[in-house]
């Protein structure tokens, strides 16, 4: 049961890095639920690690970076997404061809 001092029908959620991912991730799977009380109107996502098959041209122009390379994204993406599953994904590329 809710809080009587709680309004779930005008929630947002929020993270930060890859917390804005689970952020992200709640509300889709909360917007596809359904629920009858619990109403998102909004996200709010603070440098969030997304990505996608076509470069952004900042990975291009910082490639060599000492801390967020292309291979150590490449690496991270790999394990976070499953196998056979590629980077133009609802859960990494939110502005791509498998957004949501």
């Amino acid at each position: 049961e809710w809080p009587e001092s709680a309004d779930v029908t005008k929630c947002f959620v929020a993270g930060d890095s890859a917390g804005g991912n689970v952020a992200h991730n709640v509300v889709v799977r909360a917007c596809r639920a359904e629920f009858s009380d619990l109403k998102v109107i909004g996200l709010i996502n603070i440098q969030p690690f997304f990505g996608g098959k076509e470069r952004a041209k900042s990975e291009i122009e910082f490639e060599g970076a000492p801390i967020v390379s292309l291979d150590r994204t490449e690496w991270m993406w790999r394990a976070f997404l499953p196998d056979g599953l590629d980077l133009d994904h609802w859960a990494a590329n939110v502005c791509g061809p498998n957004a949501v």
